[in-house]
């Protein structure tokens, strides 16, 4: 069985602040230990799942994180990172039979979510897909369902794995941290919390096979709610349509296209 990671950083156990998130600040460098201990369970229990063959993806901020720690990741895998890259969960195709993220955190306008973000905090406010709220977890579900490929595993804060159970239904999630504010949340220690990953990952291998990819079908309208005029402004630009001073929208013909913006 192939099984496909992406990662990011934000619901990662002990990440709580902005800062540890930041590419290039200190506090960034000491937080990517905790990064690669997560995503290092999680493809210690793909495999003890039953898993034959494991990429991890390197999803956030661009997606030059684990350059800075690769020794120490799980040799079993392989790993996509740098930039630039032709589409968002690249390498990803029919061929997978499962789908994990690992560090995800819940979408923007999440009341008390820990780093409650879509895409950028500087940016965007909200984004829907079909009129239908969606974060970065609803995304890498559309784009793996584009390929038929389920969404069984997510781990991060409560407030993430539970967006991610209302969206998906049949999905294994491990909570690492009970979000307590933007930038405050109550965190298992790094141990625990990859214990935890390692069996929730494991576990969710049972479901290969019986969980349904989440497809949505084109046309699909996709709207952002900008934080700033200036920000849809340059939607604008691209070719989106502006709905009022904040707010612009675009029809595209595939799932692939959706984040294409």
């Amino acid at each position: 069985m192939k099984v496909y990671i992406v990662t990011d950083m934000e619901g990662i156990s002990g990440i709580v602040r902005w800062e540890q998130a930041q590419v290039g600040t200190p506090d960034y460098y000491a937080a990517l230990p905790l990064l690669v201990g997560e995503i290092n369970a999680a493809v210690d229990g793909a495999f003890a799942g039953g898993a034959d063959e494991v990429l991890a993806n390197d999803g956030h901020d661009g997606g030059c994180n684990l350059t800075h720690v690769y020794r120490d990741l799980d040799p079993r895998a392989t790993y996509l990172t740098g930039t630039p890259r032709p589409q968002m969960l690249c390498g990803l195709d029919e061929s997978y039979d499962a789908l994990m993220m690992v560090g995800y955190h819940p979408m923007a306008g999440t009341p008390d979510g820990n780093l409650a973000h879509t895409q950028s905090s500087k940016t965007v406010a909200r984004c829907w897909l079909n009129g239908a709220p969606i974060g970065e977890i609803g995304q890498m579900a559309v784009i793996a369902g584009y390929y038929r490929v389920p969404a069984v595993f997510v781990s991060g804060g409560q407030a993430a794995t539970k967006e991610a159970e209302g969206l998906l239904g049949q999905v294994e999630t491990t909570t690492v941290k009970w979000d307590q504010g933007e930038t405050s949340a109550i965190c298992l220690s790094h141990t625990k919390a990859c214990e935890a990953i390692r069996t929730g990952a494991k576990r969710a291998m049972e479901l290969v096979g019986q969980a349904t990819p989440y497809v949505v079908q084109p046309p699909i309208e996709v709207r952002i709610a900008c934080k700033r005029i200036a920000d849809a402004d340059a939607y604008a630009a691209r070719g989106l349509r502006r709905l009022d001073p904040l707010t612009v929208e675009a029809t595209v013909d595939s799932a692939l296209n959706i984040w294409r913006f």
